[in-house]
């Protein structure tokens, strides 16, 4: 299941790329010229594969999307210099692209975000984890376990060994017994 959903995160920003580029040629100039799909095909190859973590909150995935689009329009920028072309970008398809690719792109990322626990359950039942020790430490995996449901683990409950007096008021989570 997580394979799955790795596949489909390290696609999102080079198809969302590509199609995008489609989309405004298609609406633009009402057709899908050659050049569009060369420079599609440049696009995806640039923008693959996608490295923004999975688990990311938004904030960080935005300012990630808008630094790599960023420097895949450089790269097209610089090689329409270095082919005589430093106009290349002025087209109004690409102009639109520009800020269209971002926008589509946060909004493919927050919806393979919220698809993810279905993805996963695709895949048959979520794995499950144990806590062993309630210590700092186990207090810090059991509470980002809870926050990354999304990864398709489910915390059943922990273990120690220590007098239930010395164990941390931890009512979130179920004591399974000692070891």
């Amino acid at each position: 299941g997580d394979r799955l959903l790795r596949a489909l995160h390290a696609l999102v920003d080079p198809v969302t790329a590509a199609v995008s580029l489609w989309a405004l040629a298609w609406l633009i100039e009402g057709t899908l010229a050659l050049h569009w799909l060369l420079l599609s095909v440049l696009a995806f190859a640039l923008a693959f594969p996608e490295r923004t973590p999975t688990q990311a909150p938004l904030g960080s995935v935005a300012a990630r999307l808008l630094a790599s689009w960023s420097w895949v329009v450089l790269v097209l920028w610089l090689a329409g210099l270095v082919m005589g072309r430093p106009d290349m970008l002025a087209s109004r398809v690409l102009l639109h692209w520009l800020w269209v690719v971002p926008l589509v792109q946060l909004a493919a990322h927050v919806a393979l975000w919220r698809a993810a626990p279905w993805l996963l359950r695709l895949h048959g039942a979520p794995q499950q984890a144990v806590v062993v020790g309630m210590n700092a430490q186990g207090q810090v995996l059991a509470r980002r376990l809870r926050q990354g449901a999304r990864a398709g683990i489910t915390l059943v409950g922990w273990f120690d060994d220590r007098h239930p007096a010395r164990l941390p008021a931890d009512d979130t989570q179920t004591r399974l017994g000692t070891l």
